[in-house]
């Protein structure tokens, strides 16, 4: 149910106009927000940057081949540089739309009651949609999954895993995966070149965590992180859930020379871990969550349209990690 100071400063945008006029707008859109935010901590602890222009742009650096090198007194070291790639992460329009028949306000219900109603709804289920297309965005490709296509923006996974260049843990030796173990999880965490501070995993994974801990006698212990929400941590980095993160994977041990080592969303089982440093991953955004009311064609229905303007931004692959094929059964 939407809680009352929700449903307070709904009723109060909706009375302040005609009932078939122009809402308040300004009072509408933070009672979106506030649902959208509202038991969603991933994205209240993902860092926001502003965006400007069409795409977010920056500089990846490649390390030299050369780190270091011990010469004689009479030698000389030998010339080396890093390399830099221009990355250029496309915003991306993700939203959705809200409608009231003409139907439902005659057959006894309130306006705004129904607007309540759909809003609620329909936030609660793009906040679902949008974090799988943030964590999930390309990475299958070829339009394979819901979460693929030329109108999505890559996603932390396919970010950090960089076409085989970036960082991540392959556990067994086949597509079957393997059982996860506190040691492997230790050693993704090691691969981080940033200390990370934030764990991403599905319930299934939480509980695999807890388990092993359990198992070793080890105490489970819960850190308080933004939003007010209290939650496990794991060698003191927050162990957040997402429903982002499948127990359905299908593994692919070896990439089949395109490294994914994911082939799709559903029909596996198996799930992966997300590793990630909140100093270089982050949500960068063109225009925050934005409604209004829009034209329609009927005059059978009004129609509400939320939108936003964002990309996922991993800046160097090798500070996050991601561990794939942990087996779930």
């Amino acid at each position: 149910e939407m809680d009352a100071q929700t449903k307070e400063l709904l009723e109060k945008a909706l009375s302040g106009s005609d009932i078939t006029g122009k809402l308040v707008q300004e009072v509408v859109d933070k009672v979106i927000a506030h649902i959208f935010f509202s038991e969603n901590p991933l994205r209240q602890n993902i860092p926001v940057k502003k965006g400007y222009g069409t795409s977010y742009e920056f500089n990846r650096r490649t390390s030299s081949s050369t780190a270091g090198e011990a010469i004689a007194d009479t030698g000389s070291f030998t010339p080396a540089e890093g390399s830099y790639t221009r990355v250029s992460l496309p915003y991306k329009i993700y939203g959705t739309s809200v409608e009231v028949t003409r139907f439902a306000q005659v057959a006894g219900r309130n306006y705004i009651d129904i607007l309540q109603t759909e809003l609620e709804a329909k936030i609660n289920e793009f906040k679902e949609w949008e974090q799988r297309a943030i964590i999930w965005g390309n990475y299958t490709g070829g339009g394979a999954d819901e979460y693929s296509g030329s109108n999505f923006a890559d996603g932390l996974i396919k970010q950090i895993v960089n076409d085989g260049n970036g960082n991540y843990l392959l556990l067994g030796s086949d597509d079957t995966g393997d059982d996860l173990t506190l040691a492997k999880l230790d050693e993704a965490i090691d691969k981080c070149y940033a200390n990370p501070n934030m764990i991403i995993c599905s319930r299934t994974g939480r509980r695999i965590i807890q388990g092993l801990l359990q198992s070793q006698q080890r105490f489970v212990n819960t850190v308080e992180i933004r939003g007010g929400f209290r939650v496990m941590e794991y060698a003191g980095i927050p162990v957040l859930t997402s429903t982002a993160i499948f127990d359905t994977l299908v593994y692919d041990y070896d990439g089949a020379g395109s490294h994914k080592y994911v082939s799709a969303l559903t029909g596996g089982s198996t799930t992966c871990i997300l590793i990630l440093n909140l100093g270089d991953a982050f949500i960068a955004e063109l225009e925050s969550l934005t409604s209004k009311e829009v034209p329609v064609s009927s005059s059978q229905y009004t129609r509400y349209e939320v939108w936003e303007y964002i990309t996922p931004v991993v800046r160097n692959p090798k500070n996050h990690c991601v561990i794939f094929g942990i087996k779930t059964s």
